[in-house]
């Protein structure tokens, strides 16, 4: 699911409009973050919600204060695939609660910015935000289910925690996962743009989305293996496919954030565990013909990257791993370079590994300029055997 998007205001009530004009800006010659400030006037006390109207080709993420109160850190963070005017489009931002009098809001990156054309404030009112809710998305406790409602939550929880407990989790255990989860989809429903991760799947890129279904086409994928799900935000693309997906994520609330956003998609199963711990695990539980394998669980010093292959080659035959934020030989792509020198790169993560297997090293044919999004590099690998017989002729990638 996109961010949540209108037309024009006229869908909005009694809107507040801050035009790019009128606002106080400082320019980041000096090396300070890039800030827009305005000043405004609410009549009423009440919840208010903030929309911009911008053109984005890329993710650029804004911070936004509203009187000096940090609102998110990931404001305008949507792509609209250019940034012409015609490119332009309506976001929610947020939710926030507005007193009486002369306002503040702010909007800082360090950094190049979305191409601002308006900021709108309205009075919120009835449903969520979220298509499909029907609580209130700033958090209100004060909502009254109808008796037969809570009785089928009651009956669902009753299940989950039953199965809980004859599978031996205390109910201590069961109690801080139940607020932690709370908590995660209170955070999903009153920060919908937070869904939208690095400008969406893979990135916002794509070029590699399509990359990706082409492969998929010809090779017929029949599950896909994730490591660092974050979000959730390409996992639940994945699950497009029909097919079941497979994810991990370590950090607890992104975990938990994942798990209240996919809670509903059948063929999605995520783990709160290391990814090495995952794919030895889950590989030796579970038999498939050609999986896709996506890894991005590279976020700290300690990479798993070369175990993970050497896992993978290990435990199957044929698969298709892609490996996210990684250094292509041919174009200049984004890619991850890490303080103790381990660069996602052929060059440092190739002599780590300790398969014997016969690899295809691939990367998209075409460069960055094509690209949306972020513009991350990303390496396809395969089986020798594999590449050779079914992806000589397919034109999207180059083999080093």
């Amino acid at each position: 699911m996109t961010n949540i998007q209108i037309n024009d205001v006229t869908a909005l009530r009694n809107p507040v409009l801050l035009n790019p004009g009128g606002a106080l800006v400082s320019s980041k010659s000096s090396g300070a973050p890039f800030t827009a400030e305005w000043r405004f006037l609410i009549d009423e006390p009440g919840e208010y919600d903030v929309w911009a109207l911008y053109s984005a080709s890329e993710a650029r993420p804004m911070s936004l204060f509203i009187d000096g109160l940090l609102i998110t850190d990931a404001a305008l963070a949507d792509t609209t695939f250019g940034w012409s005017k015609r490119d332009q489009a309506w976001f929610y931002q947020a939710r926030v609660g507005l007193a009486p009098g002369e306002r503040q809001l702010l909007l800082s990156r360090a950094g190049s910015t979305p191409a601002i054309a308006q900021i709108a404030i309205a009075l919120a009112e009835g449903p969520a935000l979220v298509p499909g809710m029907g609580a209130a998305a700033s958090g209100s406790k004060t909502l009254q289910l109808p008796e037969s409602r809570k009785a089928e939550i009651i009956r669902d929880l009753g299940t989950a925690v039953r199965e809980g407990v004859l599978s031996g989790v205390s109910s201590s255990d069961m109690a801080d996962w139940a607020t932690e989860l709370s908590n995660a989809v209170e955070q999903d429903l009153s920060n919908p743009q937070l869904r939208i991760g690095f400008g969406g799947p893979f990135n916002g890129q794509r070029l590699r989305q399509r990359l990706f279904m082409e492969i998929h086409r010809a090779l017929q994928f029949d599950a896909v293996l994730e490591t660092g799900a974050f979000r959730g935000t390409t996992t639940e693309w994945f699950a497009q496919l029909g097919v079941p997906v497979y994810s991990c994520e370590l950090d607890r609330a992104a975990y938990f954030f994942a798990a209240s956003r996919l809670s509903s998609l059948s063929n999605v199963r995520l783990h709160n565990e290391d990814s090495r711990e995952f794919l030895k695990n889950h590989l030796y539980k579970h038999t498939h013909r050609r999986p896709a394998i996506y890894l991005d669980a590279h976020w700290n010093d300690d990479l798993p990257l070369p175990e993970e292959i050497d896992i993978i080659c290990d435990s199957m035959q044929d698969f298709m791993i892609i490996v996210d934020d990684f250094k292509s030989p041919f174009h200049g792509y984004g890619y991850d370079a890490h303080s103790n020198s381990h660069d996602l790169s052929l060059e440092v993560q190739v002599p780590q590994l300790k398969t014997n297997r016969q690899l295809a090293y691939c990367f998209p044919w075409l460069g960055p300029e094509h690209e949306t999004g972020a513009k991350m590099g990303a390496a396809f690998i395969f089986p020798e055997e594999t590449y050779e017989r079914e992806l000589l002729s397919y034109r999207g990638l180059i083999r080093v």
